[in-house]
């Protein structure tokens, strides 16, 4: 198993890891638990495992409703720590960054048994090539 920094970025996390600062104290760095990595292997194309978690690792991810966040939240896993919780103008950040904002049509952090679809180089873009009226006809579905 690969050691210190690289083990965090690169390698499945079945557990939260701290880090500790003597200045700014401690961070936890949360697990990647829904990461089934059988299924990961199955479905991930142009790239090799640590190269997924690397690229996972890169990104800041946000949760679109406060419901969810709280539903992720209130799992057993995370009920007893305390978050961070920063709520941003999606319109303000946007304004400023979308030239780098890239999105995904799956949750990039989970890969359970029954996933089928592929990840990989082709699974994060940005806005203007987003395949929105896809993604519409899908949500309708669900």
């Amino acid at each position: 198993m690969a050691h210190g920094a690289t083990a965090i970025e690169a390698t499945r996390r079945p557990e939260s890891v701290a880090i500790h600062h003597p200045v700014y104290g401690t961070v936890w760095i949360r697990d990647n638990r829904p990461v089934n990595e059988t299924v990961l292997r199955r479905t991930l194309v142009g790239m090799t495992e640590p190269q997924w978690y690397r690229t996972l690792n890169t990104r800041v991810f946000f949760w679109l409703s406060q419901r969810r966040l709280e539903r992720l939240r209130d799992t057993p896993a995370y009920r007893h720590r305390k978050h961070d919780i920063l709520v941003l103008s999606t319109a303000n950040l946007l304004a400023s960054y979308a030239d780098v904002v890239e999105l995904s049509p799956l949750n990039s952090g989970a890969v359970h048994p029954a996933t089928n679809y592929p990840r990989g180089l082709g699974t994060f873009c940005q806005i203007s090539d987003y395949p929105w009226a896809q993604r519409c006809r899908c949500a309708r579905r669900s």
